[in-house]
């Protein structure tokens, strides 16, 4: 599965438009119209899979359209009657995305243009049956590529908590079930040092703009540093690494006033978690809870710049966990 679409606003004849923000669905070999007399009940709209629906068949045959259709996305005809019954259809090639028109009535908006076909780009929005309120709209998403992830975990005080080395672990286990691919690099307790941390956030750098970087940092700290094994870092210079960073970003830091000292932090494609909010103390509990909660919410696409930190704070029982995030939707599966 490489793309997914997700209703975006659905508008009907009237233009009284529905927001939605709803699931997230793939978009390959989709066909999407008021196909209502394929499902048992539909009120908005409906998806499920094809399952070599033998009506489907021969509805695709009068119509001389030869589509290997796996998935179907249904509006209700009843209220949506400016959408054709097969209305477009959404076609994965060479792990490109390509939408094509099957003669509808009202035609198919990419930007306000009327298309037949056209390869769709990751976070566009097509509409159907209309340019504007009048439309049913849908926004495409990219699949993350591959997945960079950096481990690190220090605890620099005499007696060392055996926390850290069992998060990171569960970290390493949540990683491998991804289906997406990863290459991981942890680094623990002796091992970070700063050089090292600088040396592993460089290679950051060299990710794509549809990779993830996934860092995660538990350490002690305050308002402006973060610790090593022997020296601090300040955060502001992990901020410079991270806005280099094209690659999409879920960054989690497990600290003592782990919000602050961020001021700079370019948000737009990244998810920052933090453990305690500014002025609070508050580490090494917060990560084994959050990798519990996200790995509930992988059991289906998540886009990680939705997540309400209020609730999942209190199904972790820490309320002062805070996240600053950006516009770009981050989906791992």
């Amino acid at each position: 599965m490489t793309w997914l679409i997700r209703p975006v606003a659905i508008g009907d004849i009237d233009k009284n438009v529905v927001e939605l923000e709803r699931r997230v669905i793939p978009a390959a070999n989709l066909l999407i119209g008021t196909l209502a007399k394929y499902h048992k009940k539909l009120e908005e709209w409906d998806y499920h899979t094809a399952c070599c629906n033998d009506y489907l068949s021969s509805d695709l045959q009068k119509r001389n359209l030869e589509l290997h259709v796996e998935s179907i996305f249904s509006l209700n005809p009843e209220k949506f009657r400016h959408i054709s019954r097969f209305h477009v259809f959404l076609e994965e090639k060479n792990n490109e995305l390509y939408i094509t028109d099957l003669g509808s009535k009202n035609g198919t908006y990419i930007e306000g243009k009327k298309i037949k076909k056209a390869k769709l780009e990751d976070e566009q929005i097509f509409h159907l049956g209309g340019k504007k309120e009048d439309s049913a709209r849908f926004k495409v998403y990219k699949q993350i590529e591959q997945i960079y992830a950096l481990l690190v975990g220090v605890d620099n005080k005499e007696k060392r908590s055996a926390d850290i080395d069992k998060i990171i672990s569960r970290f390493d286990e949540w990683l491998k079930k991804l289906n997406t691919p990863c290459s991981k690099k942890i680094i623990k307790h002796e091992a970070v040092t700063l050089d090292e941390l600088r040396f592993s956030l460089y290679e950051a750098e060299q990710l794509s703009e549809n990779s993830l970087f996934f860092f995660y940092y538990a350490a002690h700290g305050n308002n402006k540093v973060l610790t090593t094994i022997e020296q601090t870092v300040c955060k502001t210079e992990i901020t410079e690494y991270l806005n280099k960073i094209k690659a999409k970003k879920l960054v989690i830091i497990d600290s003592c006033y782990a919000a602050a000292g961020w001021e700079n932090l370019d948000l737009q494609s990244g998810l920052y978690l933090f453990s305690a909010e500014e002025e609070l103390y508050g580490w090494n509990s917060f990560s084994h809870a959050f990798s519990v909660a996200i790995e509930l919410l992988l059991s289906k696409p998540y886009d990680f710049k939705n997540i309400d930190m209020d609730v999942l704070g209190r199904s972790m029982a820490m309320p002062n966990t805070c996240a600053r995030k950006g516009e770009k939707s981050i989906f791992i599966c």
